[in-house]
């Protein structure tokens, strides 16, 4: 026991850490624990980004029940606008699939956003009933179905 290296020492995979302080073994009785707290905070720092505080990814999926039918001849066609809400404006981060003829459509698609623990952010989701297939993104175009804003920080925290 007189003569321990460190792990750092030991094993080329740790030499690169950007901590290596706290991945060391200790020799200590009293440090054993604090190596293994140091470690943990050395691989939380590395997704904490400078002035942006602690960030993670949050996957949004999204679907609707009991929408109502504003097509004549068929059901709705539902299609999902996702929004991102910066200063007064509302910026565009995507649009989901088209899923015809159903009143409780559940998209595919999914959107990554960044979550900031210490931030309130803002989100808007507006479904269409899309009429013009040849023109997609002509949202005066299809009938307006519903919309809702959220906090992502609601989302989160949300038991369900």
């Amino acid at each position: 026991m007189g003569n321990m290296a460190a792990v750092g020492d030991i094993l080329s995979c740790f030499r690169k850490h950007q901590n290596g302080e706290a991945v060391r073994s200790s020799n200590k009785v009293m440090g054993i624990g604090r190596d293994i707290d140091d470690a943990v905070l050395a691989a939380t720092n590395k997704s904490i980004q400078a002035d942006q505080g602690l960030v993670s990814m949050v996957s949004l999926s999204f679907s609707c029940t009991n929408l109502p039918n504003l097509d004549t001849f068929t059901r709705t066609d539902g299609m999902l606008v996702f929004y991102h809400k910066q200063g007064n404006l509302w910026k565009k981060l995507g649009v989901t699939e088209i899923i015809v003829d159903s009143l409780e459509p559940k998209w595919v698609k999914s959107f990554e956003v960044q979550y900031h623990f210490e931030k309130r952010e803002f989100y808007k989701a507006v479904v269409f009933d899309v009429d013009d297939f040849d023109n997609i993104d002509n949202y005066a175009g299809h009938d307006l179905v519903g919309s809702v804003e959220f906090g992502l920080h609601e989302v989160v925290t949300a038991r369900d």
